[in-house]
């Protein structure tokens, strides 16, 4: 059986995708340094940690063993363009491959958002949640 995820839980990330796409947007935060914190310590920024708390409220996790899937992961990470037609359970996959990993590789997250991997996979979404919208739009005119 596969999961409902009503459009608001998409939009809870999408909200993201002008965030992450701006050239002037940071991904950590050297202000939140505490005093007798360790210079090379990561500060997500404000937008980074929201989004995490975001992606886990959204009921976009996907359960499933995502660290034998690095390697198709990978795959999407090196070719953008395998983004392009992939579906919502693979945009689940990776979004939860990647927010997952981050508890094990500190910093992992910050790269896939700073090389703008992130912004690929949300624009996908946003793709999806269109045709989504407008298939219902149709059924509805029937």
């Amino acid at each position: 059986m596969k999961d409902i995820i009503p459009m608001e839980n998409i939009d809870i990330l999408l909200k993201y995708l002008p965030i992450f796409e701006s050239d002037k947007f940071n991904s950590t935060d050297e202000k939140l340094l505490k005093e007798g914190d360790l210079p090379f310590m990561l500060c997500y920024s404000e937008e980074v940690n929201n989004f995490v708390k975001d992606f886990y409220k959204s009921n976009l996790v996907y359960n499933f063993n995502w660290s034998k899937w690095q390697n198709e992961a990978l795959n999407y990470f090196e070719n953008p363009e395998f983004l392009k037609n992939v579906d919502i359970e693979i945009i689940r996959k990776v979004l939860t491959l990647h927010v997952r990993k981050e508890r094990f590789c500190e910093g992992h997250l910050i790269n896939i958002i700073d090389s703008k991997h992130i912004v690929a996979i949300l624009k996908r979404l946003k793709q999806i949640r269109e045709d989504i919208s407008s298939t219902k739009l149709l059924e509805r005119n029937i």
